[in-house]
């Protein structure tokens, strides 16, 4: 009796593995179709949601992938989310903080293998930024401190933690990245000037 229960117990633990590991593997088979359709130029401007806005790539992890506007599921599978609201990729419009978020078992997978000083770029049309990780942190998801404006111009980069939870994760890991070279105040404020007569 205890033997066909036990039997029957690991069945029922090794389907729900499989049908686990198809979920995944389905969810991450569609951003890389959806990452194949982008194109390689990607026009400047606004975009609607859900379209895509820039490329971004990270050597240290291998990640090449295209950016989408937008941070609904539906974005979020297709690739990384730029949070609207907070300053788009490429531009200086005073918000200064770029957020992107992506989910941490598809093309954000390997960040928790970076660290400060590790290179990350941005390329926004024939336009292609350089930054620096500086910082990172886990916090709860209802902290917002590091989706505010910022002083400064930086890039944020969030994806829920830890890498290894089964379900929905309890924190969030934040990496925060800086322009590499470091822009002079002077061009902050050229750059915010030649974004403003763009508009």
């Amino acid at each position: 009796m205890k033997t066909t229960l036990r039997s029957r117990v690991s069945k029922l633990l090794i389907i729900a593995g499989c049908a686990l590991l198809l979920a995944a593997a389905a969810h991450y088979g569609t951003g890389v179709y959806e990452q194949a359709l982008v194109p390689t130029d990607l026009p400047p401007g606004p975009a609607a949601p859900g379209a895509p806005i820039a490329r971004i790539e990270i050597p240290k992890i291998g990640l090449e992938a295209a950016v989408f506007e937008g941070i609904s599921d539906a974005t979020l599978t297709k690739g990384p989310g730029h949070m609207p609201g907070t300053e788009m990729p490429g531009e200086s419009s005073g918000y200064n903080n770029c957020v992107i978020a992506g989910h941490r078992d598809s093309f954000f997978r390997k960040l928790g293998w970076i660290r400060p000083g590790d290179s990350l770029r941005i390329t926004t049309g024939s336009r292609q930024r350089e930054y620096r990780f500086v910082r990172r942190a886990v916090v709860r998801p209802e902290s917002t401190e590091a989706v505010g404006p910022t002083g400064t111009p930086r890039l944020t980069l969030i994806t829920c933690y830890p890498f290894n939870w089964v379900g929905p994760a309890p924190y969030r890991l934040v990496l925060e990245a800086r322009p590499f070279p470091v822009p002079q105040s002077g061009e902050s404020a050229s750059l915010a000037a030649a974004a403003s007569r763009a508009r």
